[in-house]
């Protein structure tokens, strides 16, 4: 083999030695919305009552002390009084920060509210998953900032369409349940 030939396969080699070294982010924390992703707001406007989506507590049970887990909301309410509604659907306790954008001045999808998480929680948008059932709050906000997203469609409440690539979300659940396998997956690739 030739000089040449020798030095033209050792540069592949190490292109693709370079190309495979160069692993994709973990994913480090997972971001919800809370009203139609953690709680129902139907019942919660309607009765009062903090109901607990299917399969959120067993979820966040799993994903508790694998992943930061950080609730990011709009609201009008105070940050005391999602505090209280987190107590009272018994949550509370799996999350490592509560965002209120009544109290930060900004709500989704101005990149502020998420970049007050990401700092607060000390992790770059490429290590985060958010998941929401809002597509022009959450899923835009997400994906302008380099976040995974993930839409949950478990009910028809917000007809929403995708209209531009910035707001089509990486990955679609119909249930809660789907998303500790989908975060399985992503880590392994």
């Amino acid at each position: 083999m030739s000089v040449a030939r020798l030095c033209r396969h050792l540069v592949r080699l190490l292109r693709h030695l370079i190309l495979f070294s160069k692993k994709k982010p973990r994913v480090k924390g997972v971001f919800f919305d809370l009203g139609d992703t953690l709680v129902s707001e139907e019942i919660l406007l309607e009765k009062g009552i903090t109901e607990t989506l299917p399969y959120a507590h067993e979820v966040l049970k799993t994903l508790f002390g694998q992943y930061k887990l950080a609730i990011i909301c709009n609201t009008d309410a105070s940050e005391e009084e999602v505090q209280k509604l987190l107590e009272g659907a018994r949550i509370d306790k799996y999350f490592n920060l509560v965002v209120v954008s009544s109290e930060v001045g900004s709500s989704k999808p101005d990149e502020k509210i998420f970049r007050i998480a990401l700092e607060e929680l000390s992790l770059n948008a490429d290590e985060v998953v958010m998941i929401s059932n809002r597509i022009s709050a959450d899923i835009l906000g997400g994906n302008r900032l380099g976040m995974k997203t993930v839409h949950l469609k478990w009910n028809d409440r917000y007809l929403e369409k995708v209209t531009n690539e910035t707001e089509k979300p990486s990955y679609t659940i119909t249930s809660l349940r789907e998303l500790v396998p989908l975060l399985a997956k992503l880590d392994c690739t």
